[in-house]
């Protein structure tokens, strides 16, 4: 049994070292870029099912979803497709992650509170399937955010006059 728990913990040992030894990406003196589309609205409690869904969605042939939306996706789509292009030292580099803000009804938030909005809006909207709302309803309580939040959420859902 020791030799076991001597062999676990050497393999350990070696596995952490090697996992801080893996250089980050860099192009070696090659432009590679990451391209694509990303879709944004502002997120109100009059957008659409269909813009919420693709809202904040990268597109591309070096994204996970190769094919965007065709905009407008109907009647009263206010989405906008941003072209994207990272050359990838620039993408992996931690000093240029930015802190995004999006434009609401409730004001520029941060992207939590955004996340937030976005799922308790899709929740609620009267397009979305049930199983899609149970879907949507498990990811929005993954999402951590502040209780006085959630009252101002729910205020603005529950407000008839907007």
């Amino acid at each position: 049994p020791q030799f076991w728990l001597i062999l676990g913990i050497a393999a350990l040992v070696i596995w952490l070292k090697m996992r801080k030894a893996v250089p980050k990406p860099t192009s070696r003196d090659r432009q590679i870029t990451l391209r694509g589309i990303k879709v944004t609205t502002k997120i109100t409690k009059s957008t659409p099912a269909a813009c919420l869904r693709s809202e904040g969605k990268t597109f591309g042939p070096d994204h996970h979803e190769k094919v965007p939306p065709t905009l407008p996706h109907g009647e009263n789509c206010e989405c906008v497709a941003e072209d994207l292009n990272f050359k990838i030292d620039e993408f992996f580099d931690p000093k240029n992650k930015k802190v995004e803000t999006f434009e609401t009804d409730l004001g520029p938030l941060d992207a939590l509170d955004t996340r937030y909005y976005k799922y308790k809006l899709l929740c609620s909207n009267p397009e979305i399937s049930e199983a899609e709302k149970a879907s949507y309803s498990e990811l929005m309580q993954r999402v951590e955010v502040s209780e006085t939040f959630k009252k101002l959420v729910e205020a603005q859902l529950n407000d008839k006059e907007k």
